[in-house]
């Protein structure tokens, strides 16, 4: 049986850190600097990670709470594979998709969800194949 651990969002910390199921404090893996303070982790099939991340934490507090001329914040999702950080999707202006918090990828695609745009966004498997076959 393989070693399962569970994995932790250090938002404030930029950085990912995973931890056993058991209680093996010498066995904890990271923490792994994220360029971006992570919002929520989706885990798919084996070794893939996907990490929404937040680049500017007080964008997305104007953006969140409506104020003034702050009607988009920054998205970025990447890839985490051990140490490896790979980017799959980065809107820097929030002009194609503001605020992204989630990715999750289902049939060969990266569908990402948002705090508050509204819908979905589908990255097709162009996107993913560049960044190296997530």
């Amino acid at each position: 049986e393989e070693d399962q651990y569970f994995a932790v969002a250090e938002t404030r910390a930029n950085q990912l850190s995973f931890f056993p199921f058991e209680d093996d404090k010498d066995n904890r893996w990271g923490p792994t600097a994220l360029p971006g303070s992570p919002d929520n982790i989706t885990v798919g099939k084996p070794g893939l990670i996907l990490v929404a991340l937040h680049p500017n934490l007080l964008d997305l507090a104007l953006y969140r709470y409506n104020w003034p001329f702050n009607d988009k914040a920054p998205s970025r999702i990447v890839k985490v594979t051990g140490s490896q950080i790979v980017t799959l999707f980065e809107d820097p202006t929030g002009d194609t998709f503001s605020a992204a918090s989630v990715a999750v990828q289902t049939f060969g695609k990266i569908v990402l969800g948002s705090v508050g745009d509204v819908g979905l966004l589908v990255c097709g498997p162009e996107k993913i194949d560049k960044a190296g076959a997530a």
